[in-house]
């Protein structure tokens, strides 16, 4: 049978009821929208500015939402180009076996969410918000990588 205690570590719990920096768009914000069409979960990612200001808006499950709160926060005052290297290291760490220690400077909260990879059903949630950025962060940089292979963008 398989542990379900890490999905409600208090860092998960703490992101999914009360997430941080869930807010309407600054000024001058672009809205990039994330679908997850299996379960309906939607994200609203609104980026400004370089260093970027990241806020989201969105409706969905504990997981998917505290996934966004801990990516705005990871990339929150970050150049787009590290905001990029950031969600690619998250995106990169899901693909790994569940087993697999969380990678060496994972940042913010982010190396939380890695415990859903034991449930790959689940793995959709905690990548939703970062399948979008990744698609809207390599928009805005064309010499960025491309979007995740296994899952392209949301």
């Amino acid at each position: 049978m398989v542990d379900v205690r890490p999905l409600y570590d208090p860092v998960l719990v703490r992101h999914a009821r009360a997430p941080r920096l869930r807010a309407p768009p600054p000024a001058g914000a672009t809205t990039f929208d994330g679908l997850n069409r299996t379960c309906g979960d939607r994200v609203h990612l609104h980026l400004a500015g370089d260093p970027l200001v990241a806020r989201f808006e969105g409706e969905g499950c504990a997981l998917s939402l505290g996934a966004a709160s801990a990516l705005c926060e990871a990339i929150d005052s970050q150049s787009p180009a590290a905001a990029l290297a950031i969600v690619q290291a998250y995106r990169d760490a899901l693909n790994t076996p569940a087993a697999a220690p969380a990678p060496p400077g994972l940042a913010g909260d982010l190396a939380y969410f890695l415990a859903v990879r034991a449930f790959p059903a689940r793995l959709p949630c905690v990548s939703l918000a970062a399948d979008t950025l990744a698609a809207a962060l390599a928009a805005a940089a064309p010499s960025a990588s491309p979007p995740h292979p296994e899952r392209g963008p949301a």
